[in-house]
């Protein structure tokens, strides 16, 4: 019995079966893909590099769920700010979702979630894949803003790296339980303070309207979109009144 369990684990490796699509196999991984694009890295951390390229403008009705029917990406940008799960299916699928963006208007790189408690390589895994979708996007031709993540101070170097300067970038500030909370505001913006100074980005779009008047203290250039809830919000509150 324990011999049997021992060869089904050597059959699922067997590279002629993942070719063939059994379990286990190499698209599920994205190998094929991953190893055939030959993407341009930065050297520290070995990212794949995000040009800088001319962004259109944005505004909140541009803004479309990658949840949502493929059809509806056509001219709009494709929001990369979600939950991880829909991202996961993003990287599973990544040839088919990306070649069916080829006529987006822009899309912004997945959000992978890193937390300050999860291991470096983990972190880095989820850094590393969202620059080489945004990357492998770019390889199409499709406009590329990459999303921005962090987890402490010590990050920034590693968080913002694989980026070019002068790149349009789009930043998060669903952060924290309390909207109004100071403390938080203030630790967001020393954040994304050091992220600026990093990149020196033409552009930062803003995702979930808020901090307003502290973010535009730092880049003259700042752009904000209304999140998914707070558009829903401001639908709902419109069919009150």
């Amino acid at each position: 019995h324990h011999k049997t369990k021992r060869n089904n684990s050597m059959r699922v490796r067997n590279a002629k079966l993942w070719k063939k699509g059994a379990a286990g196999n190499q698209d599920q991984i994205n190998a094929d893909a991953i190893i055939s694009f030959n993407a341009d890295c930065e050297p520290v951390y070995g990212f794949p590099i995000i040009k800088k390229s001319k962004i259109p403008d944005i505004v909140d009705d541009d803004v479309v769920q990658i949840s949502g029917n493929s059809a509806n990406w056509i001219g709009k940008v494709v929001n990369g700010f979600t939950d991880d799960y829909r991202l996961n299916a993003w990287w599973k699928n990544m040839h088919q979702y990306c070649t069916k963006m080829v006529e987006s208007k822009a899309v912004f790189t997945p959000d992978y979630s890193i937390y300050s408690n999860m291991p470096m390589w983990m972190q880095n895994y989820q850094l590393g894949r969202s620059r080489f979708i945004g990357s492998y996007l770019q390889s199409y031709g499709i406009p590329v803003v990459p999303t921005i993540t962090w987890t402490d101070m010590e990050s920034h170097n590693r968080c913002t790296a694989g980026i070019d300067k002068g790149t349009t970038i789009a930043i998060s500030t669903i952060v924290g339980k309390d909207f109004n909370d100071k403390r938080i505001e203030k630790q967001f913006v020393s954040h994304i303070e050091k992220v600026i100074e990093l990149i020196e980005p033409t552009t930062v779009y803003v995702y979930n309207r808020r901090f307003v008047q502290s973010l535009n203290a730092l880049h003259n250039d700042m752009r904000y979109l209304h999140s998914h809830t707070q558009k829903l919000n401001i639908k709902n509150a419109s069919k009150k009144n």
